[in-house]
């Protein structure tokens, strides 16, 4: 009887843990599994408190400026869908920063001072299908950018891009892929990089 007790308790310990962690600095829906640390003045995400089936993290309109290699994989999250972290002041993101987010469809960083992106940045989330990269004022293109035959949408839209390098954008056979160019001031685009793909650059 007293076994049976103790391991209700140690269960109800467990579900009560599961359920109310939060990192500091956030605030957390844990209905819909969000974790909101927006405005909240962070140089860098919490390491520690997050809930395993975390599917939304908002890092929006803090001073973030370097994301690191396996900085999401150390957080023990298994179902994270969708990251955002617009409006900080993010300059470099190391090529592994994204190991292990297969989970991943949303990811915004819109509103930074990005420059450049490693080609293998984006391939651990090879379920990505939005990606927001509006207002990079410095952002400059490489080949083999965005190996993500998922893709649907990707914004570049007033990144002061002047060109589009050949390769540096995946090819969308059914058309499937929508690419907003707007707000730059595109001298060429390579027909080889927007090949079967809806671009908007009005």
């Amino acid at each position: 009887m007293y076994l049976t007790h103790t391991f209700k308790l140690l269960l109800l310990a467990i579900f009560c843990t599961e359920c109310l962690c939060c990192p500091s600095d956030c605030r957390c829906e844990a209905k819909d599994r969000v974790v909101n640390c927006s405005g909240s003045g962070l140089s860098e995400l919490p390491r520690s408190g997050y809930n395993r089936h975390t599917k939304t993290i908002d890092a929006s309109g803090n001073k973030i400026e370097n994301l690191r290699n396996h900085t999401f994989s150390r957080l023990n999250i298994i179902a994270l869908e969708a990251l955002y972290l617009n409006c900080n002041v993010i300059v470099t993101i190391e090529p592994r920063t994204f190991v292990g987010q297969g989970t991943l469809k949303v990811l915004d960083l819109s509103e930074n001072n990005i420059t450049f992106i490693h080609p293998d940045t984006f391939v651990f989330t090879d379920n990505l299908e939005e990606l927001l990269l509006a207002e990079n004022p410095f952002l400059n293109l490489d080949e083999n950018e965005f190996r993500i035959s998922t893709l649907t949408f990707i914004d570049l839209s007033s990144c002061g891009l002047n060109r589009i390098p050949t390769d540096s954008l995946p090819n969308s056979t059914d058309g499937s892929l929508q690419i907003d160019f707007r707000y730059n001031n595109l001298i060429s685009i390579s027909d080889d990089s927007v090949d079967a793909q809806k671009c908007d650059n009005e």
